[in-house]
């Protein structure tokens, strides 16, 4: 689930994969005493290894392992959505001097396995990073013209290569996961990305990053509204392809707030969301009770929404480091225990 902590996490994971894989400078053969992508690594990292070493053959065995057994971390985030995740840090941390060779090492990979299902998505994955380096990560209003026009070629590129690698790929819930996010910065059609989101839950349900990446499209700050969002999430938890329960809407909610909204401390009052929140971090806290971050999200949501019964429970048994790396600018454990306290 999106959080300020989890958003730090993976900038520090491009820094980190340039150490588990050297590819700073691609190589045509794995580098000389590169580490190897065992199965003990975390699937982001195990990801990163393989691309940065062009490991192809084990990043398609490692897309089917973790697709046929929908494994989980301990947050119950997909750990097919981590390692694409993670090939993306890796992506977006190499040189740009190097995204021509790059490219030239994945269509090399093309042609010598022409039925690999995750080598067209890092095609386009690579294609898409590239549109986004050229445009930067400003406002729009910081956008050059140049940098607008580069934007939408290369991603007008990604969008074509991952529309064709669709008959291949599309058994894996990554290429739904990558033609939503592509296909919204390409401009595709809305319902073109409507229908692929429909097929995309009905044959992966409880693959919730799919519903996550179109929520974007609601957002108040990409063109939609609170309420626009609203009916979505609520469409979706209410959709027979949810078999989370409330516990989707306690993650798109979250997904809004802090991935697409910048986690404001305004959230809870100017936003439609409510404290149905509370059921999904229940079944959250169930389900993964390994996951220290589930509780201090819980714990920090309780502070925002004025339930301090459940904060002050909750605050037994968070970690406070974590709590403060989580939450929004000005919210903080010590501001939470001392609102509730001074209302006891």
């Amino acid at each position: 689930m999106t959080t300020h902590a989890t958003a730090l996490n993976w900038i520090l994971a491009c820094s980190v994969s340039i150490s588990v894989a050297f590819a700073a400078t691609p190589t045509t053969q794995p580098p000389s005493g590169a580490p190897s992508a065992t199965p003990k690594r975390p699937p982001s990292e195990r990801g990163q290894v393989d691309v940065g070493t062009q490991n192809w053959d084990d990043l398609d065995t490692l897309a089917a392992e973790l697709t046929k057994a929908d494994k989980r971390d301990r947050d119950g985030d997909p750990e097919l959505r981590n390692m694409t995740r993670g090939i993306t840090a890796w992506l977006e941390a190499l040189p740009a001097k190097d995204d021509v060779k790059m490219a030239e090492q994945i269509g090399h990979y093309r042609i010598i396995k022409p039925d690999s299902r995750m080598g067209p998505i890092v095609e386009a994955m690579h294609q898409h990073v590239t549109a986004w380096r050229a445009r930067g990560r400003g406002f729009n209003n910081t956008v050059t013209p140049e940098g607008r026009a580069l934007f939408d070629e290369r991603n007008a590129r990604a969008w074509t290569l991952i529309t064709q690698a669709r008959p291949q790929s599309d058994s894996l819930p990554s290429w739904y996961e990558q033609a939503l996010a592509i296909g919204a910065d390409a401009d595709a059609e809305p319902k073109t990305l409507r229908a692929i989101l429909e097929e995309g839950v009905r044959r992966f349900p409880g693959y919730f990053p799919l519903y996550a990446i179109a929520l974007r499209e609601h957002a108040p700050r990409w063109g939609g509204s609170y309420e626009d969002a609203d009916r979505y999430i609520r469409k979706a938890v209410s959709s027979k392809s949810n078999t989370a329960g409330d516990e989707l809407y306690t993650r798109l909610y979250s997904e809004l707030d802090y991935r697409y909204d910048g986690g404001q401390q305004t959230f809870f009052t100017a936003s439609k969301v409510s404290w149905t929140k509370k059921a999904g971090f229940q079944l959250m806290v169930k389900r993964y009770p390994a996951s220290p971050q589930t509780r201090a999200d819980f714990a920090i949501d309780a502070c925002r929404a004025g339930d301090g019964d459940t904060f002050l429970q909750l605050r037994k048994s968070i970690d406070s480091e974590l709590f403060d790396k989580s939450t929004p600018e000005g919210i903080t454990l010590d501001v939470c225990v001392a609102r509730f306290s001074r209302a006891t």
